[in-house]
């Protein structure tokens, strides 16, 4: 008798830039069949999703509304694991609908308090939960515990953590936009976790700032002759007791970008475009222009306090500087578009930046992922461990970013179907010991290959915190 395939169904929450790739992948490099499902809240989500295959089924439907929660937890005990690839916000209402129904659940972004606080119920509930399975995070996770268990098979100690990941543009589109940057994936949480304020530790002492932009490392290496800065990222220290260590010298996660970014985003704060709140109550004002919309250059004379005129341009030049009013002029914030008045100004400022800076089929973007680790070895030698990952995104294709993140959790989709991580354990991270050498080769496999250099510290400037970026082309070795 002819063994029976086995059929995995796999509900992917969240169609938006992420998604293609990690159905795709499902797809194509599993070695079992698998039947997909996408849903999203927005039909024209849906309408759009580009993987057009009798596998994959695409519904419009959301997952939140209390209204159809019956139809929603039908859905969901219809597949055997949860992908969530929903913005931050909205990750601990997948994941406790996921345990209602008895499901397994991959999220590859951070684990908020939310979802910690679900870890009693997913266990008994019989549910894995595996968080932080993206690029950053996620493969850096993967990279510090391989070097953290072999330096602690070989007796080093942590002198210092440093671990820096940014998905930016190719060096050749560094200088297109005043913000030196192009958004391949929707950016509301990035922005709001960048208001939050970071810690680290630097050369001994705790350093924190009100938020990430003002914490900027502005000396940060270059590539390709593009200089680069590091924004910290959150609080570092916090990852000192996820991976149960304690350097003294630097501890700091932070963000690569192209130099000139933190100041910028700096100035987009300081006029208020990044304001949270309603775009009715960010400007004091409703009675402009009319009871439905208002142009850019309107919200912009709002939010300066400056009345419309001739000399418009020209006061905001000498209030601003040339450079940032011409900055905000490129980027059709003195544009005659309109917005909604009854909309939020974040999420019109960010619809403007999709618009104005997104990818076109003629460009591409690029991960840099690099961690330098200093272990400290008996015999009193120091040395860097420095692992590193480059990755350019296809021209007209998939982006650097969606291949990463797709690899990473389709290798962890592939793990918890086959049984090789079980279900039950709760909320986990993908770093112990179980867990993170499986991802690892499994992402390696499916060639993201990071690269590996030792050196041997000496002089006092190796030791600097953003040392290692000083050496990203010599471990990189390739023209693009």
């Amino acid at each position: 008798m002819e063994a029976i395939a086995v059929c995995h169904r796999v509900l992917v929450v969240g169609a938006g830039k992420m998604s293609p790739q990690v159905v795709d992948f499902l797809l194509n490099s599993l070695t079992t069949q698998i039947k997909v499902s996408v849903v999203d809240k927005s039909q024209v989500a849906i309408n759009s999703f580009p993987i057009d295959h009798p596998d994959v089924t695409p519904l419009c439907i959301d997952v939140l509304d209390v209204e159809i929660s019956a139809r929603v937890k039908e859905i969901f005990t219809a597949h055997d694991i949860v992908v969530s690839l929903v913005p931050p916000s909205m990750q601990a209402d997948v994941v406790r609908l996921s345990i209602m129904t008895g499901r397994n659940v991959v999220v590859p972004s951070y684990a908020n308090a939310d979802i910690i606080m679900l870890g009693d119920e997913a266990v008994k509930a019989g549910v894995t939960v595996l968080t932080e399975v993206g690029l950053d995070p996620g493969i850096d996770h993967l990279l510090a515990a391989d070097c953290i268990n072999t330096a602690r098979d070989q007796n080093a100690s942590i002198l210092s953590y440093v671990s820096l990941c940014g998905g930016i543009p190719s060096p050749n589109l560094a200088n297109d936009n005043p913000l030196r940057y192009k958004f391949s994936w929707y950016p509301l949480g990035a922005i709001n976790a960048a208001k939050q304020p970071v810690s680290y530790r630097m050369n001994t002492s705790l350093v924190s700032h009100t938020n990430a932009w003002k914490g900027c490392l502005h000396n940060g290496g270059s590539y390709k002759d593009q200089d680069l800065e590091v924004l910290p990222n959150r609080d570092s220290i916090t990852y000192g007791n996820l991976y149960n260590i304690n350097p003294e010298r630097h501890f700091l996660r932070g963000t690569i970008r192209y130099q000139g970014f933190s100041q910028f985003c700096l100035k987009l704060l300081q006029i208020g475009y990044l304001n949270s709140s309603s775009l009715r109550d960010a400007i004091g004002d409703t009675s402009c222009e009319d009871d439905k919309f208002i142009t850019w250059l309107g919200i912009t004379s709002k939010l300066l306090n400056l009345p419309l005129g001739n000399e418009f341009e020209s006061t905001i030049s000498d209030i601003l500087g040339d450079t940032t009013a011409n900055d905000i002029k490129k980027l059709g914030l003195l544009s005659n578009e309109r917005v909604q008045l009854d909309s939020n100004l974040l999420l019109s400022f960010i619809d403007l930046l999709m618009d104005k800076l997104s990818y076109t089929k003629e460009e591409n973007d690029m991960i840099i992922l690099q961690q330098a680790v200093a272990l400290g070895y008996l015999d009193g030698n120091e040395v860097l461990d420095i692992r590193q990952l480059i990755v350019y995104g296809e021209v007209g294709g998939c982006t650097a970013m969606a291949k990463c993140v797709g690899i990473t959790l389709g290798v962890a989709v592939s793990l918890i179907l086959s049984g090789t991580i079980v279900s039950g354990r709760g909320v986990i991270y993908p770093f112990t010991q179980d867990i993170y050498k499986l991802l690892l080769d499994g992402i390696i496999s499916h060639g993201l290959i990071p690269k590996k250099r030792l050196v041997t510290l000496t002089a006092p400037k190796q030791r600097d915190i953003l040392f290692s970026l000083s050496l990203l082309e010599d471990i990189d070795g390739q023209d693009k």
